[in-house]
């Protein structure tokens, strides 16, 4: 593969990562939360020491912020999903790969500006430690995602 592949399939893979995550946090605003994103908030409140008031207050926050967030969320997996569909059609049309690929862009980038504001709320219910150490578990949890790529460019001469 050229050169322009490979940056052009990393490029989609990295985008299929966000729009996932994306996907599978806009799965708890339709009918609740579902049971494995309660099982990882509660794991995370439980690693931060989060108090039963935190709880009930960051609760109350993504409730309160839903009707903002969801269609944020629909937008960029439908933007996705048009994405996916460009890409796996059987005669690929590069200019509309592109245009969907800037829509899907622009639409991640609305939803990462609510995601801030929702941030910077949820900020001024943690301890000034909670804080941190959340801070220190996304960079360790980068800092694993970064060794996993390494690993994996070593064993197969690229990636």
């Amino acid at each position: 593969m050229t050169k322009k592949r490979w940056i052009l399939a990393v490029v989609v893979m990295a985008l299929g990562v966000g729009v996932f995550s994306m996907v599978s946090y806009a799965r708890i605003f339709p009918g609740g939360m579902a049971m494995g994103h309660m099982y990882r908030m509660n794991m995370l409140f439980d690693e931060l020491g989060i108090t039963g008031d935190q709880r009930v207050a960051l609760k109350k926050l993504f409730k309160d912020h839903r009707k903002d967030i969801q269609p944020l969320a629909e937008g960029v997996m439908i933007k996705g999903r048009a994405l996916r569909e460009l890409i796996l059609a059987e005669t690929p049309d590069p200019a509309a790969i592109r245009q969907a690929s800037a829509e899907l862009g622009n639409a991640i980038g609305d939803a990462a500006v609510q995601a801030s504001v929702l941030a910077k709320e949820a900020r001024s219910i943690l301890t000034p430690e909670q804080v941190e150490q959340f801070k220190e578990m996304r960079q360790h949890r980068q800092k694993v995602f970064d060794e996993t790529l390494r690993e994996w460019r070593e064993q197969s001469g690229g990636f």
